[in-house]
Order: C-alpha cells, then sequence, then structure tokens
C-alpha cells in the first residue's frame, strides 16, 4: 500500500513542519516519506484518521497488490495483529473488543458490589436491633 502523502499535505494547505507535528514526527520524516526514500507506515495513516475522516484519508492509498503483513516497522506491527484464528486483525478492533469485555466486567462486579453493600446494611440492621432487645433484656454483650 502507498500514500501519497505529498498530495494529501498539499491538498490540505499544510507545510511539512505543520504535518511534521501533527504526527509527532521530525520535519525531515515527512521529506523522506514524500520523497520515497521511506516507506510510510500504516501508523502515519491511522494518526492522519485522527484529524481527517477515513473517506478522505482513503483517497490518497494507492494499493498496490503487497500483503500488509510485509511491511515492518521498528518497534511496530504496523497495526495489525493474528488472532486466535490466525486471521489478521487490526489492533484497533482488538482493542475495542477487549475494551467490551472489560466494561461487561466491570458492570458485573459493580452488580455484586451494590448486592454487598445491601447485604452489610442489612446486617448491620439486623445488628442493631439485636443490641437493641439484648439491652432491652438488659443482657450485657
Amino acid at each position: 500500500m502507498n500514500f501519497d502523502l505529498f498530495q494529501f499535505r498539499k491538498d490540505r494547505r499544510l507545510t511539512q513542519q505543520k504535518l511534521a507535528e501533527m504526527l509527532c514526527l521530525p520535519q525531515s520524516s515527512v521529506s523522506a516519506m514524500e520523497s520515497g526514500r521511506t516507506k510510510i507506515s500504516i501508523a502515519v495513516i491511522e494518526k492522519l484518521r485522527q484529524y481527517y475522516p477515513n473517506e478522505e484519508v482513503n483517497e490518497y492509498i494507492i494499493e498496490d497488490k503487497i500483503n500488509i503483513t510485509n511491511y515492518h516497522v521498528k518497534g511496530s506491527n504496523n497495526g495489525y495483529i493474528r488472532n486466535e484464528g490466525g486471521k489478521l486483525t487490526h489492533v484497533i478492533e482488538q482493542q475495542r473488543e477487549m475494551l467490551e469485555r472489560r466494561e461487561t466486567r466491570i458492570a458485573d462486579l459493580e452488580t455484586k458490589v451494590e448486592r454487598l453493600q445491601e447485604r452489610i446494611l442489612a446486617l448491620t440492621t439486623e445488628n442493631s436491633n439485636l443490641k437493641i432487645l439484648l439491652a432491652k433484656n438488659s443482657i450485657d454483650f
């Protein structure tokens, strides 16, 4: 996959420096990507998607039949992982699924906490009632 970063930047009237700041990269990296000396990583494209709609970013992607797994960035998996079935899955999708599972777990735990709080209140009330009964009957405790 190639990405026409130069045209993308020019169409938005951005300088290399401004784009570099948006991407948290040095200006020299933007220059290298525009000239083709450095491949544009999926991470860079994903960063652009934080600022611009997917459709707008996708217009500048040039598909070239190269398997996404062939791209490697030092310290990165380009945003893709293999799930249990061996299928390539985007990390964001995996994180979204994990977040949903965690939110469900949190909701379950919150329900359990509420039940425990109700039980504590019931036992505290029962304890107070027993103390009153014992006091009425002059029984020391």
